[in-house]
């Protein structure tokens, strides 16, 4: 018999707790376990006895946990004896081992019991009692209660006397009652003010955290043990005492500090437990109560100690005032958790109590759960404290866990002793982790002697193989003689010009064999070369050449090989130019407004060179080909590395533009290409594998940060080629670290890898301290490839070059301005810039510089140019500018002095530039960039043709379709070279036309492209016209009554326009997702028009509210079933797979089976509880809001409303606002039974052939929760990945993916 208890709900907590059961049935991540050790006579009645009185006297212990219409519910069981089993144990390790499986036990808190207990024998008089409690019917706090009540009951049942406990207060139910009855208001306005803007922690981890905390495998964790010996206890408690702050605040404050040094941050929030027994009567109770907070940390303004601890006070003070609030309603309705890292300091049980006559202690097993990345707790023990760091297993290794324990207790010696010293200057290494990173911090020596100078290496090389081919341009053939011949009639001509070392000649050729021989003429004249771009404007030439100092410019190959016709051949007279001197000036975006130049010498480049050339030797003999321009040292390793190698140079035609790249170097098996990751992407679009696979045996990736993304092609091919990843600032002598990827990547970035011999490479702080493996700070670069400093900028060269402190007397390290981290595998990490620079297509970039020639415009007055995502990855820069210019006059003044790199590609005006209390410049308060900026002309596409390009430059731009205009041109709209490949590409890809880049540069706008695609494909119109029919049933499948209202309209409609029916009898039915509607649908359906007849089942439109998913599912069979005989193919997208799939068990019932079953990329609702029954709530509260509103005044809270179950549904919060201004209040009901319907779905198997196509970017998570689910409901199941993101998965071109699956 039960005692049914509607009226009593659940805690905060305990619904929490419930919510997280729901999401993962077999976790047993929320049990707890209290493992006693108990010495002397035991008797195991009396003892089972008492615990059946604490479980008679607390109603939670004996409560069922179930639900009851989507929401939990409270079944309070009569009392009853609890078991108390006792197994025989050999050992304390059985004892431990039978502890830990106890633990890992999951509950069925529908069930029950939520109490499990038994004991371990180990001897007559040796026991450990193992009490097993599911969280939601206990909390720390409890435990003290349990075991109080526990040891009176005990002694009680031994003596044989009654019940000695007074009877409780109050009820379990009236305490949740008044909790939940309280005002929470106050409370609110304290926390949404207290984590507004709360930045997540940057935790550094061996392998990136990909999903929340959730499956079992996702919580395994081990636990790290550290003793904070008495002396440093001592020291610590006095500073606490001082400061009058208590043993926890002096704790949390101790960990903030350890946290904001080792994730970089001075903004840390850092979870903890609370009580929260405000309620008269709940210190008695056992359950539930606890709260969850979240304590921000603040260590701005580089505080002491002393500092921190009282900021820590006044935090903590205003926490627990604030602490009733329910962790639930902290986040607002964000899925991300608002922390990663718990802290938590209590008594545990104590080391030394009793149960009756029987002495009682903690018996210690391993109980690993780790509900977070890394929680610490530390334990009073006597004079000491016992510390205990969990961590999680998917993120950590146990080496960096250790360390993690060994930098806290390091860091807290320096607390204690120097209180008053910035924790931000105090070390965070111990000894011995501090020589082990500076040992990985150093490369091996170098490979060779470095007292050379770049061009002996060519000299000695073209004397081994003088009959070899050096160069090959065009049909100019050179061999190393005849190119080492022409190279010394170069410097004697420039000799007599008065070249010599430490003299700059400036050489502004287009490629060619003139240019190789022009740069290898310069050295052997002992002079350097300043590499210019002939493409940069004019007035930058100009520039370089004058602050460069350049003694002339050599500008004409035709003119330069009449003038060195008649010098000798053989090499000129020594000019006394040694490895110190300078080899090359090359120019990067400087801040202030002006270029800087690079001075790099010879030694540094030779030491590069070495390293080339055996790092490149593997693939093969092929030489390299050079197609990027010499103005920057990306090329050094194309051009020098075959020359000093026997190999050959191949220089591609100065005309060939990118998007023909893939056509220029596809032919010729070279021996390495080095390539930016931009070069990798667009060959991965213009290459078939084959031709992928031939083009070279290494493949070198560098200036600028790899995405892992780019790398699943090349690893794919067969043979696939070495990767390398290259970093390197060009003051670092093109580069000076290098990773070889060996497999997938798992973070977003490629890691930079390790030093080349010759170099150094540190992360230091500050303060120019190394910093622990996975601890982020600035890459500082040491070594022989430092170069020189900047050319006439002392002050700047001074400011970037700084003194070794780990080097020998007189090194120099270069302060990159990048920040990064060393992994703890000895592997670099770059995570981006400590500034404000940026990589543009591989190009260094300082927004100052651009800033500072805009602000020359006339009829500016003002500006600020910063970085913004481009479109398909990357940065693009954004102009704010301020005055009278128009956005083309600016661009055709920026045109004539900067590189195209460097002009922005959007203008945002401003009334004024925001500034901040200090007079800076405010970015914060910029608006963000227009995602469509407003076209000027206004002319909308119209035609098929113009539609479809319409569509490819949306997907390109990100913008939205409307937005776009027919004759606005799309570099101002923010498109870039990159860009432009791709889009061209893509029109390749979807319509068979191959257009040239150049052309469509000659008219950048869409209906220039369109143009240019009527004219190669004449009946393009009509195709694409009937592709774009299912845009107009939206329009038509909308029935509305006479005063304008949804009227209810069919369930089934026919998708993919009007037109006779084909004749294939194999109709496609397309199930609605959660959204309710099938338009979704219409580009597939405008693939398969004239094919195959397509037709959507819809639940918006139709007006239908089935009390349940499998019910809607019945009602579809019954449809598709009326409409005739013959076997039909179900479709389903997202939440309307598992719709399709129960549809397909409905029509087999009813006689009908279907074809096949179509999933694109459907997930079943258990493994999403957690995040349906989020959304559910999300969902009420808001059905609630606005049920009182009107139309407009909900469609502005919607808008306003950042929801998760938005997301869910691809929509933006301006989408769902539109969408309930035409339908009404209904599409949120409809959504809501929707969410109930797939929350309560329980999916029965199915023998029917399903084909589930996944989308390749799901997480891991999703993805491995997606095939067993599918795995366990489909009996004949194949799966295909599909490449796309969810929500893009029906849009073109991606649903053209899914049409060869349906005509299976």
């Amino acid at each position: 018999m039960t005692v049914a208890a509607p009226e009593a709900r659940l805690s905060y907590a305990q619904e929490r707790l419930w919510l997280h059961h729901q999401a993962d049935p077999e976790s047993a991540a929320y049990n707890v376990c209290l493992a006693l050790r108990l010495r002397g006579p035991l008797d195991a009645a009396a003892l089972a006895a008492a615990l059946g009185g604490v479980v008679a006297r607390h109603e939670p212990l004996r409560t069922l946990y179930t639900a009851h219409d989507g929401r939990p519910a409270a079944t309070v069981l009569p009392p009853s004896p609890v078991e108390l089993p006792v197994w025989p144990a050999g050992g304390e390790r059985e004892a431990a081992a039978l502890a830990a499986a106890a633990a890992r036990e999951p509950f069925d808190l529908a069930r029950g019991p939520v109490l499990r207990a038994a004991l371990a024998r180990l001897s007559a008089a040796d026991h450990v009692l193992l009490l097993t409690v599911h969280h939601i019917a206990v909390d720390e706090w409890s435990l003290k209660v349990l075991l109080a009540e526990l040891d009176a009951l005990y002694r009680a049942a031994l003596a044989g006397a009654p019940d000695p406990l007074p009877p409780l207060p109050a009820s379990y139910a009236e305490v949740v009652a008044a909790e939940r009855a309280a005002d929470l208001s106050a409370a609110r306005r304290y926390w949404h003010a207290a984590l507004a803007g709360l930045p997540a922690l940057d935790l550094p981890a061996d392998v990136p955290a990909t999903a929340d905390p959730g499956l079992e495998e996702d919580l395994a964790g081990e636990v790290v043990r550290f003793t904070v010996p008495p002396a440093l206890a001592a020291a610590l408690g006095a500073v606490a005492r001082r400061a009058r702050v208590t043993p926890y605040m002096a704790g949390l404050a101790a960990f903030t500090a350890f946290l904001a040094r080792h994730c970089g941050q001075d903004d840390v929030a850092v979870g903890t437990t609370v009580a929260n027994r405000a309620v008269p009567g709940a210190e008695h109770l056992v359950g539930a109560f606890f709260n969850t907070v979240v304590l921000r940390g603040d260590v701005s303004g580089r505080p002491t100690f002393a500092e921190l601890l009282a900021r820590t006070r006044a935090r903590c003070l205003d926490a627990l005032t604030h602490q009733h609030l329910p962790y639930s309603m902290l986040g607002g309705t964000g899925r991300a958790p608002l922390f990663r890292v718990l802290f938590e300091m209590h008594a545990g049980v104590p080391a030394r109590t009793r149960l009756g006559d029987l002495e009682a202690e903690p018996f210690d097993f391993p109980d690993t759960a780790a509900k977070y990345d890394l929680a610490l707790s530390l334990v009073p023990a006597g004079d000491r404290l016992e510390g205990h760091l969990t961590y999680r297993t998917a993120l950590f290794g146990p080496d960096t866990a250790r360390g993690l324990a060994e930098s806290f207790l390091h860091l807290l010696e320096g607390l204690a002793a120097e209180p008053d010293r910035p924790v931000g200057d105090l070390e965070l290494l111990p000894p011995g982790r501090r020589a082990a990173v500076l040992a990985a911090s150093r490369g091996p020596a170098p490979l060779g002697p470095l007292a050379l100078r770049a061009h002996d290496l060519f000299e000695e090389q073209a004397r081994r193989t003088p009959q070899a081919t050096a160069v090959v341009s065009g049909r100019v053939r050179l061999s190393y003689r005849e190119l080492d011949e022409r190279a010394n009639r170069i410097a004697h001509w420039l000799r007599e010009r008065g070249a010599g070392p430490e003299r700059v000649v400036g050489v502004r050729m287009e490629r060619s064999d003139w240019l190789v021989a022009a740069l290898l003429g310069v050295w052997k004249a002992g002079a350097a070369y300043l590499p210019l771009d002939p493409g940069l404007p004019a007035e930058r030439l100009a520039h370089m050449v004058a602050d460069s100092g350049a003694l002339l410019v050599v500008d004409d190959a035709a003119e330069l090989a009449r003038a060195v016709a008649g010098r000798p051949a053989g090499p000129p007279r020594d000019a006394g130019s040694g490895p110190g001197h300078l080899a090359y000036v090359i120019y990067t975006s400087g801040s202030t407004g002006r270029p800087k130049g690079v001075l790099v010498q010879h030694r540094g480049l030779v030491n590069f060179l070495r390293w080339c050339v055996a790092a490149y030797a593997a693939g093969g003999v092929g030489g390299a080909p050079l197609f990027s321009s010499v103005a920057y040292d990306m090329v050094v390793p194309n051009l020098f590395t075959p020359l000093v190698t026997g190999q050959a140079v191949h220089v591609l035609p100065h005309a060939a533009t990118l998007d023909e790249l893939g056509e220029e170097l596809s032919g010729r098996p070279y021996g390495f290409v080095k390539l930016t990751p931009g070069h990798l992407e667009v060959l991965a679009g213009q290459l078939d594998p084959e031709a992928a696979a031939g083009l070279a045996g290494v493949l070198v990736v560098g200036a600028d940060a790899f995405p892992s993304r780019a790398l699943a092609f090349w690893q794919a091919l067969d043979p696939p080629p070495v990767l390398l990843n290259e970093y390197g600032p060009t003051e670092a002598t093109v580069a000076n670290c290098v990773h070889t990827v060996r497999g997938p990547v798992a973070g977003e970035l490629v890691p930079i890898g390790r030093p080349i011999p010759g170099t150094t490479m540190y992360v230091l702080d500050e303060a120019m301290r190394p910093l622990p493996a996975g601890v982020p700070g600035e890459l500082y670069i040491g070594g022989e490839c430092v170069a020189r400093g900047y050319h006439g900028r002392p002050a700047l060269t001074a400011e970037r070059f700084v003194p070794d402190p780990y080097g020998e007397p007189g090194a120099r390290l270069y302060r990159t301005g990048d920040r990064g981290r060393l992994r703890p595998d000895g592997e670099f990490e770059f995570l981006g810039r400590l500034d404000d620079q940026v990589k543009i297509r591989g190009h260094r970039v300082e927004p100052g510089e651009v800033s500072a020639a805009l602000d020359e415009v006339p009829g500016v007055s003002g500006s600020v140019v910063v970085a913004a995502p481009a479109p398909g990855g990357g940065s693009r820069l954004v102009a704010y500018v301020v005055g009278t210019a128009g956005t083309g006059e600016i661009r055709a003044a920026l045109a004539r002095r900067l590189p195209g790199h460097m002009i922005p590609a959007q203008y945002v005006p401003l009334p004024r530039i925001p500034l901040n209390r200090n007079g800076k410049v405010d970015r914060s308060a910029l608006p963000p960039p227009p995602a469509a900026p407003s076209p000027e002309a206004g002319r909308a596409p119209r035609t098929g043709v113009e539609r479809q390009l319409a569509d490819l430059v949306a997907g390109v731009l990100g913008a939205a379709l409307d937005d776009l205009d027919l004759d606005q041109d799309l570099f101002g709209r923010g498109i870039d070279s990159l860009g432009a490949v791709r889009l061209v590409a893509k029109v390749e890809e979807r319509l068979g036309v191959k257009i040239k880049l150049r052309r469509f540069l000659a008219d950048a706008t869409i209906g220039g492209l369109a143009r240019l695609v009527s004219s190669a494909l004449p009946d393009a119109a009509d195709v694409l016209d009937r592709m774009n029919a299912d845009q107009e049933v939206r329009r038509a499948d909308a029935p509305r009554d006479a005063e304008g209202d949804d009227a209810a309209g069919p369930v089934v409609v026919r998708l993919g326009g009007g037109g006779p029916l084909p004749a294939d009898p194999s109709p496609v039915y397309c199930v609605h997702p959660l959204g309710g509607s099938a338009h979704c649908y219409g580009a597939l359906a405008g693939l398969l028009a004239g094919r195959r007849a397509v037709h959507g089942l819809q639940a918006l439109e139709s007006g239908l509210s089935p009390a349940s998913l499998p019910e809607l599912a019945a009602r579809y069979a019954a449809e598709i079933a009326a409409a005739g005989p013959g076997p039909v193919t179900l479709l389903g997208w997202s939440a309307g797979g598992v719709l399709a799939f129960e549809t397909a068990r409905e029509l087999t019932g009813l006689g009908h089976p279907p074809r096949r079953v179509v999933l694109v990329d459907s997930v079943l609702p258990d493994a999403l509880t957690l995040e349906l029954l989020d959304d559910l709530t999300e969902l009420e509260d808001l059905i609630d809001r606005v049920g009182a509103l009107g139309p407009e005044p909900a469609g502005r809270l919607l808008e306003e409303s950042d929801l998760g179950v938005f997301d869910g549904l691809g929509l933006t919060p301006g989408q769902a606002a539109a969408y309930y201004r035409a339908y009404g209040p209904a599409l949120l009901r409809l959504w809501r039974d929707g969410l109930r319907g797939l929350a309560d779905y329980r999916p029965r198997r199915y023998a029917g052939p399903v084909t589930l196509l996944a989308g390749d970017r799901n997480p891991r998570r999703v993805r491995d929760a997606q095939l067993a689910g599918w795995r366990r409901a489909a009996a004949d199941l194949d799966v295909h990945e599909i490449r796309g993101e969810h929500h893009d998965l029906l849009r073109l071109p991606a649903a053209a993916q899914i049409v060869p699956f349906l005509d299976r």
